[in-house]
């Protein structure tokens, strides 16, 4: 909600703060995860770590290994790191060699896993039509244009990232054409 007139209350005071758009994005994630909680609760998977849905979604979705989740995820290395040791132990995701670089390890979802995945994709779906019935298919539709817009388009990060990723890249190989020269 965006205010310009002398009348109307700035929405970061008193209580028009809870109707600017931080806190009403907030509010609707609280939302969804709430209803997800509920859902892995009466399926009996309580107890499953908030970030753990995303990356579960993400392994559903196509990632492989911990690189792709952070990619994905856009959270430190470290924090996909310590959900990841989390998701194994729970027993949602098994950690294996891949097959064409022994050096790296490919994250799987367990039986576990893709039933805990099923469960979160129909608690998505409660949701949405929850807000579909509150606001309308035409308001609902037009707020995840937006929300997808504003999601997708670059920005200095992504710009970041694309060139921390390619020095990274060339870094990893340069060791590797080093690693096979000392081999050889």
């Amino acid at each position: 909600m965006v205010t310009d007139g002398p009348d109307q209350p700035d929405p970061v005071t008193r209580r028009g703060w809870a109707r600017s758009a931080p806190w009403l994005l907030r509010r609707v994630s609280q939302r969804y995860g709430s209803v997800v909680v509920a859902h892995l609760r009466d399926a009996q998977l309580a107890g499953l770590p908030r970030p753990g849905y995303w990356l579960l979604m993400a392994l559903a979705s196509g990632a492989r290994d911990a690189t792709q989740l952070v990619d994905a995820s856009r959270v430190t290395k470290q924090a996909v790191s310590k959900v990841v040791d989390t998701l194994v132990t729970e027993g949602f995701v098994l950690r294996k060699t891949n097959e064409g670089d022994r050096r790296r390890t490919d994250l799987v979802l367990t039986a576990k896993g893709l039933r805990t995945v099923e469960v979160i994709r129909a608690a998505l779906r409660t949701a949405e039509r929850t807000f579909i019935d509150e606001v309308g298919a035409a308001a609902w539709n037009t707020t995840v244009a937006t929300l997808a817009a504003l999601a997708l388009a670059p920005d200095d990060l992504d710009a970041r990232e694309d060139r921390v990723t390619r020095e990274a890249r060339e870094v990893r190989d340069a060791r590797e054409v080093r690693e096979e020269k000392e081999e050889g």
